[in-house]
């Protein structure tokens, strides 16, 4: 698998080192991610973030449980992908409901805890699910591609987590460390 299939969604966890780290590693990161840990930082954030990325950039919300609406009124610009609460199908609906209109929103769904099957979150029209990468697997990974979910793995802060991951083919990892990509990389080529 070529690495740039796999997507690299930046944690910031200071919004002062967002400019620095985004100059430096833009061409390995896809867009940026928050969880409870950071969600308060999202505006500026979004705005040191600003100008850094030439093209539409994504924005993934994970977990974000009763501050969703909040955050999702003060993006702006973007693709955004969002995450409802972990473990909650019937947020996935009612997400659906309020948001139909929007064609630039994705659903997904945050899984912390190991699943048989990911037919429940295909029937909800769950486009991407978010797990831990101890919980990804290759039979879990071959299911999402045959039902056409997208796998991210959160958290990734290691360059061999993130290599062995990109062997099993997930979609996207989230990462607190935006060199990940370019260390990967560096490894691959040996």
């Amino acid at each position: 698998m070529n690495e740039r299939e796999c997507k690299v969604f930046y944690k910031a966890l200071d919004s002062s080192k967002v400019q620095e780290e985004l100059a430096r590693f833009k061409k390995y990161v896809d867009g940026l991610a928050f969880d409870e840990e950071n969600l308060g930082l999202l505006k500026d954030i979004l705005s040191e973030a600003k100008g850094i990325f030439e093209e539409k950039y994504e924005v993934m919300l994970i977990g974000a449980g009763k501050s969703l609406m909040q955050a999702l009124s003060v993006l702006g610009e973007g693709k955004f992908k969002v995450l409802v609460a972990p473990d909650k199908l019937e947020d996935v609906a009612k997400l659906k409901k309020t948001y139909r209109e929007f064609s630039d929103i994705e659903l997904g769904i945050h899984i912390t805890k190991p699943t048989v099957s990911l037919a429940p979150f295909a029937r909800h029209e769950v486009k991407f699910v978010v797990m831990p990468p101890t919980l990804v697997r290759g039979r879990l990974i071959s299911e999402a591609k045959a039902r056409k979910i997208d796998v991210v793995a959160y958290p990734v802060n290691d360059v061999t987590t993130y290599v062995r991951l990109l062997e099993l083919g997930v979609s996207a990892v989230v990462t607190t460390d935006p060199a990940i990509g370019r260390e990967a990389r560096k490894l691959l080529k040996m």
